[in-house]
Formats: structure tokens, C-alpha cells, sequence
């Protein structure tokens, strides 16, 4: 048994708390993580993060990371999830269909994907950014992944193990991967903020989310592998977007000449219609496994390449 008796205290807790819990637990669903990302990548100014588009590429590489890993390890272990919080009666129709959606998350349940993407979202930010101090960012960012990963349990969607789980897979592949970006993980975790540094004293200087990406279209296709011999379409597709992910971001990267300014709400609009409707159209109309892997391939490609495209334009 996984359980450790989590899930009848959720059952003890009040509704209202428990509805609160489900829209907390949005601020990691993959739409979120990855539309949160991707903003940062087209809008944040340098005042508030040195080399924007390198680190926000970065985060992004890692966040195809988790995906691929978490679709690899939850089709590998295949371990069941708990049968969700119960919908209160008290909901208007429209909010209790929205509740019972989000409570009735299907698929295997370890690690937690909400987890393991809230750490690298909230966590990454506390490194990657250049606002208010490293503590007050902790604190704050902290502070939101804490209560996404709690309300998995709270909704009764995952066990205690499962965000754990999740939890040390985020931070293993954030801190991995940002050594493989080229950081200085060991100088990040010591030293303080970087904004009076000198550039070459920077532990994240000139990032190249390249090799992240790379690794992210391996573990991937391992996800793939892993799928197929358990008979897990799903996991198939899954895997097979994110190898699309991770080599349209590799690819458009190529374009990008990381000090590009800031992308114009003229450009970004229509790039955000055509990159969310075909990563999440591949992913909510299950198309061949071919065709997802292709759409979400172009997606991230126009996520990433939109700042060159601006540029040429």
C-alpha cells in the first residue's frame, strides 16, 4: 500500500477547502506550466532577468524534461491512483463539471506530474530571475509549489509518495539540467543574486538549452519503448509529443540569437493561437501518433523561433 492514511484526512476536509485546493492545483497543469514559460520567454525585459530569452529557453527545455520523464516513469511503475475527492452538491453545474474534470484525472498516479512540473516552474523562476531577492522569491514561489503538490493529495488524486516522488524528480531535473545547459550549479546554490555580477562571474551565463532538449527527445523515446511493451497508447502518445517538443524547441533555437528584444503583442497573439492550438490539439484530439509528434513539434517551434521571426520581419 502506498497510502500512509492521507487520503481520509483529505476525506476530513472541508469542501470549501477542497474547491479552493482544485483551483490551486491548476498552476501546474501542463497548459499552465507551459503557457507561463512560454510569456516569460517572449515578454520578460532584461531589468527583470539577465539574457531573457536564454534562461526562459532553458526553463522551458527543462519543463520538456519532466514531461518525457514523468510519462516514462508513470507508464514504467503503472501504479494506480487513488479515486479522487468527491464533487460537493453545492456547485453550480458549470463549476461541478469543472470539479469533477479536475478530480477525475485518469492515466497512472507516480510519480505526480503536477509536482515535479511545479518545481520546475516555481523553482526555476527562484534561480532564473532577477526580482526582489533570492529569499522573498523562495518564500513566494516556494510557497506556490508547496500548495500545488499538497493539493494532489487534497483532491485525492495522488498518495504522499506520489508528490515526493515528483517533487525530487523536479529538482533532479532542474539542477541536471541546468548543468547541462552549461551552469554553475554549484556557485547558484552558494552564492546570493547576481545583478552586480559581472557577466562572466554569472553562474547562468550564456545558457544553451540545446542539449537540454536533446535529452529530453531520448527519455522521450524511452517513454515510447516503455508504453508500447505495456500496451499504453496513451504513454505512446505522450512520449511521441514529447520528443516533438523537445526537438522543435532544439531546432528553432538554432534561429534564435538569444539577445533578441522582447516580442510585440502584434506577433505574439497570433503565435500564441497557432503554437496552443496545435500542441494542445494533438494532445486532446489523439491524432496518429506521427501527426502529434509533428504538431507539437511545430508548436514549440514557433514558440521558441517567434523572437528570430520577429526579427526577419
Amino acid at each position: 500500500m502506498r497510502g500512509l492514511g492521507e487520503i481520509a484526512i483529505a476525506d476530513a476536509l472541508p469542501e470549501a477547502i477542497v474547491v479552493l485546493f482544485a483551483v490551486v492545483t491548476t498552476l501546474a497543469d501542463t497548459w499552465f506550466v507551459f503557457g507561463v514559460l512560454t510569456l516569460g520567454y517572449w515578454f520578460l525585459p532584461a531589468r527583470w532577468i539577465p539574457q531573457p530569452r536564454r534562461r526562459m529557453a532553458t526553463l522551458i527545455a527543462l519543463a520538456t524534461c519532466t514531461l518525457a520523464a514523468v510519462t516514462a516513469l508513470k507508464h514504467g511503475f503503472a501504479v494506480p491512483r487513488p479515486g479522487g475527492a468527491a464533487t460537493p452538491e453545492w456547485l453550480p453545474s458549470l463549476a461541478a463539471a469543472w470539479f469533477e474534470n479536475t478530480v477525475s484525472a485518469d492515466g497512472f498516479g507516480f510519480p505526480s506530474g503536477h509536482a515535479a512540473g511545479a518545481t520546475i516552474l516555481y523553482g526555476g523562476l527562484v534561480f532564473v530571475l532577477d526580482w526582489a531577492d533570492r529569499r522573498r522569491r523562495a518564500i513566494l514561489f516556494g510557497t506556490v509549489a508547496v500548495a500545488v503538490a499538497f493539493s494532489r493529495v487534497a483532491l485525492q488524486v495522488h498518495y504522499l509518495v506520489d508528490i515526493v516522488a515528483g517533487a525530487v524528480l523536479g529538482v533532479a531535473v532542474l539542477f541536471g539540467g541546468l548543468r547541462l545547459a552549461g551552469a554553475d550549479v554549484r556557485r547558484l546554490l552558494a552564492g546570493g543574486d547576481i545583478s552586480d555580477n559581472l557577466a562572466t562571474t554569472d553562474p547562468l551565463a550564456d545558457l544553451d538549452p540545446t542539449p537540454v532538449f536533446l535529452v529530453a527527445s531520448a527519455i522521450g523515446a524511452g517513454g515510447v519503448v516503455v508504453s508500447i511493451v505495456g500496451g499504453y497508447h496513451e504513454g505512446v502518445l505522450e512520449g511521441a509529443m514529447a520528443i516533438g517538443t523537445a526537438l522543435g524547441g532544439a531546432g528553432a533555437w538554432r534561429l534564435v540569437d538569444s539577445d533578441e528584444p522582447t516580442v510585440q503583442p502584434t506577433v505574439a497573439v497570433p503565435g500564441f493561437l497557432v503554437a496552443g492550438g496545435l500542441w494542445f490539439g494533438a494532445l486532446g484530439l489523439e491524432p496518429p501518433v506521427l501527426v502529434a509528434g509533428i504538431l507539437a513539434a511545430v508548436g514549440v517551434g514557433v514558440i521558441v523561433g517567434l523572437p528570430a521571426l520577429q526579427r526577419r520581419i
